[in-house]
């Protein structure tokens, strides 16, 4: 291969050079990262025992690791969002040469032996701080990663990383192609009847881009991303179109070439022995070592006790549901079909609260919510957000610089790009691209990045999005502060590098800013006469806040139930159909149906599209939000647009990272530990 001088992915400039981020550099520029962190690490192992120093040793390991990590984030980064067969194959082909050289560090006995050295010196015990962190992190790493493993186990154990590496990035791949290999197309327009102009014309622009109107024909195209599927779940009159959306999104995952069966069932078995080899009698129990929950039984408690609390609710609601849909059809009471829960919901939604989310939406324009979340963080955090021009990967994508209010400090910068593509993987996300922080040179930014698959501008006119969509984008704003607000001096510890049951706390937290008076107001501003959204409407917005809010709850813990249960008890489940495990698991967390569920794991992307990801992990979005709905409080009492509060937020929990404990974190904001029922509370779920 012929190599390119400016080695982009080693050098991307600030702001980036996408255009030159190209697929035929990765292999060159890889290949060079990895062999220059093997030679520093080289170089940490040569150094005499008497003459370690954290700075020589463990500053030194981290400084090799960040090249590779930065370039590889770039590379992981365009293949989420500008996905093509090229781009594929380049990182396919360099994905297993990366997971093996991670999998090599903590088993390479020098290093090892240098870590341990140093660890035991004079100049060890009298670290403090971000440094004592530090080692004591990579001391953890190297342990349950099989340092001290004997060299037939260590080898088998890179082999294991290498194939999970492999089956989890083809689990992402199927879901993504299997989602965009399907679509709907309507051709007559009374099939449309309940659905929304917007959804409507969404729908006819759908199917321009795809060159569908010729010869005057009237058509209108639906996929399974986001905004086009909850439009017809939650708003098409036309159940049996509602039931063909159903079936093809159970059936991602399912079918053909994309069928992941055997890739979840190797992933299963390969993290079962990983964790086995690696002295856990579980997976959970290896993944939790280091998170707030600890074991995995502790967190399936947690899951088990949060379902005991709310099921009673749960059960009223799909009784309420089920009586509310009888009675509009004025038929015989009986369990409502899937596909049609949303769309019921939705109607009794808007009786009930007088809620119509379609017209809540004219006042959401996607400019005009960015400017009001912008200025509620500048008050809370005292920064400033600007929008700048810059290269980016798409002409849909915005950048932005966030800078430190009091003196003028760039803390970091970041792309936001919110709309469907079909290069473009499903869901929302938050991804660090360039970690910063203090250094030796100064403090230097961040990049980050905030991705999702919101309803997306129809024609000229800014993008209209619905106030679910808005608590996403807030979601992800979270993450993104949490990400650029560190100011964490190592890399590895900082901005989201945090325990996974604690890093969602700021993502929740920022959602509560949706579900305010005072904040929609800043955030809204209608369509037609500009003005914010109305009191009396607000009022609804509140009052409706926990309508279901048992259902979402319930779903959510049904995730999390399936999640640990497999990969705590995964011999028990070996070889079973995970149909008839879904029925008879989660039975008492699925509402009544006259058809028989179907599993979600087959594109369950939150626990089979990485090594680990949220494996055993998924309860941390119900563990968090009780950390948050706690943290909120403080905010419900001082003001929600209170500086104090949110500096409190920022010097606390925003800019620390990694580098403490997550308890020790939390009671430096609180001033003392969680209380366990916040959440209940809040969202009406005590029993």
């Amino acid at each position: 291969m012929k190599k390119d001088i400016n080695h982009p992915y080693l050098n991307p400039g600030r702001p980036i050079q996408w255009s030159q981020l190209g697929h035929e550099h990765i292999e060159a520029d890889i290949t060079i990262a990895i062999a220059d962190a093997k030679r520093a690490i080289a170089d940490i192992c040569r150094i005499k025992t008497h003459q370690r120093t954290f700075e020589n040793t463990v500053a030194a390991l981290e400084e090799a690791l960040q090249p590779l990590e930065q370039a590889w984030a770039l590379v992981c980064h365009l293949s989420s969002v500008k996905d093509s067969k090229e781009l594929r194959d380049a990182h396919n082909k360099m994905l297993p040469k990366v997971s093996d050289f991670h999998s090599s560090i903590p088993q390479n006995k020098k290093l090892w032996q240098a870590i341990k050295d140093f660890s035991a010196s004079s100049a060890a015990r009298k670290l403090a701080g971000i440094r004592k962190r530090l080692l004591s992190e990579f001391m953890m790493d190297f342990e349950i990663n099989g340092a001290d493993l004997p060299n037939a186990k260590k080898l088998r154990l890179r082999k294991i990383n290498a194939a999970l590496t492999r089956t989890t990035r083809i689990f992402t791949e199927n879901v993504m192609d299997a989602t965009n290999a399907w679509e709907y197309v309507i051709t007559d327009e009374t099939k449309l009847k309940g659905l929304p102009d917007s959804a409507r014309t969404a729908a006819w622009e759908s199917a321009g881009h795809k060159g569908l109107h010729k010869e005057g024909r009237k058509v209108w195209r639906f996929t399974l991303h986001a905004p086009s599927m909850l439009a017809v779940m939650q708003h098409l009159d036309d159940a049996d179109i509602r039931h063909i959306f159903y079936a093809a999104q159970s059936n991602i995952g399912r079918q053909g070439k994309h069928n992941n069966l055997k890739l979840i069932k190797k992933t299963l078995d390969l993290r079962d022995e990983k964790a086995r080899l690696l002295g856990f009698k579980t997976f959970a129990d290896l993944v939790l070592k280091r998170r707030m929950a600890g074991t995995g039984r502790k967190a399936l408690s947690f899951v088990d006790n949060m379902h005991s609390k709310t099921r009673s609710k749960f059960q009223r609601e799909n009784k309420a549901l089920a009586a509310f849909a009888a009675s509009a059809c004025n038929s015989t009471l009986a369990p409502l079909p899937p596909w049609s829960i949303l769309y019921w919901a939705e109607k009794m939604q808007k009786e009930r609260y007088d809620i119509d989310n379609d017209k809540i939406r004219e006042y959401f324009g996607i400019d005009d919510v960015m400017k009001g979340m912008f200025k509620i963080a500048s008050r809370l955090f005292s920064i400033n957000i600007q929008k700048k021009r810059a290269e980016t990967w798409h002409d849909s994508v915005k950048y932005y610089e966030i800078l430190d209010a009091k003196d003028g400090r760039l803390m970091g910068t970041f792309y936001l790009d919110l709309y469907p593509r079909e290069s473009k993987h499903s869901g929302a996300w938050m991804a660090p691209i360039i970690v910063g922080g203090p250094s030796a040179k100064g403090f230097i930014p961040h990049t980050s990045s905030i991705c999702g698959n919101m309803s997306p501008p129809l024609g000229k006119a800014q993008a209209r999005i619905t106030h679910d969509e808005m608590t996403t984008l807030f979601h992800e704003f979270g993450h993104l502060l949490h990400s650029i607000l560190s100011e964490v001096e190592f890399a590895s510890l900082a901005g989201t590098n945090v325990a996974w049951d604690f890093v969602e706390l700021p993502s929740q937290l920022l959602e509560n800013w949706c579900w305010n008076a005072e904040s929609l107001k800043i955030l809204s501003k209608h369509k037609d006469s500009g003005k914010p959204i109305d009191d009396a409407t607000i009022t609804r917005m509140l009052k409706a806040r926990n309508f279901r809010s048992s259902y979402a709850c319930t779903r959510q813990l049904a995730y999390a139930k399936m999640d640990l249960e497999l990969h705590m008890k995964h011999p028990k489940y070996r070889g079973i159909d995970f149909d008839a495990l879904h029925r008879r698991l989660l039975k008492s967390y699925s509402s009544p149906s006259p058809t028989a569920p179907k599993s979600f794991l087959f594109s369950f992307q939150h626990i089979f599209s990485s090594p680990v990801g949220y494996a055993a992990g998924y309860y941390s979005y119900k563990w968090a939000q009780c950390l948050e709905a706690d943290v909120f409080s403080r905010f419900a009492r001082n003001g929600i647009m209170d500086t104090r509060t949110g500096m409190k937020l920022r010097t606390t929990i925003l800019s620390k990272g990694n580098s403490k404990q997550a308890n020790d974190i939390f009671r430096d904001f609180m001033g003392r530990d969680p209380d366990p029922d916040a959440l209940l509370k809040r969202d009406n779920l005590v029993p």
